[in-house]
């Protein structure tokens, strides 16, 4: 497998993730993965 077969299966994976809202919600309001300060 080469460079695009990489790029094809991580685009499904990120497609796969954000189409689920409730997944993402979820993951990304976690504390750890909360931005307060840059």
């Amino acid at each position: 497998k080469g460079y695009e077969d990489i790029v094809d299966a991580c685009s499904q994976a990120w497609n796969s993730f954000i189409s689920c809202t409730k997944r993402v919600v979820k993951m990304c309001s976690r504390e750890w993965a909360k931005v307060t300060e840059l």
